[in-house]
């Protein structure tokens, strides 16, 4: 009679392989919310700027920045 033998993948190896999609789906998600951010910000006007303490200069510097720059 022979034994019956199940391969699983070995549960460290499989959280060290999903490890480095997890950051980068992170690091998406900051882009996505960095770009809808500005372009809240780029939508508001000059009273909505003033309210929050920004010039346009300031807004417009911002809304030009890439995602991935804070």
């Amino acid at each position: 009679m022979g034994s019956a033998t199940t391969f699983a993948p070995n549960s460290a190896v499989a959280g060290n392989r999903a490890q480095p999609f997890a950051r980068i789906k992170a690091i998406f998600s900051l882009w996505l919310k960095r770009m809808q951010q500005r372009q809240q910000l780029a939508a508001m006007n000059v009273y909505e700027m003033r309210d929050i303490g920004l010039s346009q200069a300031d807004a417009y510097n911002e809304v030009q920045k890439a995602p991935w720059k804070a």
